[in-house]
């Protein structure tokens, strides 16, 4: 979940294995997600949260300890409100 990411990436420094499981997690629920969904508004949703999962993974990768996860939270807010009733 993004809260599981937001507390990996705040201990990224001490242990970056965390915060790639929660980006992995992410990914798998993506994918289930976009598997199961006609919505335009929603896969669109989906395609910018994959996106920022994408960036936040090139940012640990590069060793970079406080990756931005602005667009990550931004897209799965996005997802919360199409998916609201």
């Amino acid at each position: 979940s993004v809260g599981n990411l937001q507390q990996a990436v705040s201990n990224a420094s001490e242990d970056i294995t965390q915060a790639s499981e929660s980006l992995d997690e992410i990914d798998r629920e993506l994918k289930k997600l976009d598997d199961t969904t006609d919505n335009a508004d929603l896969s669109k949703a989906v395609d910018d949260l994959q996106a920022g999962v994408t960036g936040v993974r090139k940012s640990i990768e590069a060793g970079d300890a406080t990756p931005d996860i602005t667009p990550v939270t931004d897209a799965a807010t996005e997802i919360g409100k199409v998916c609201s009733p």
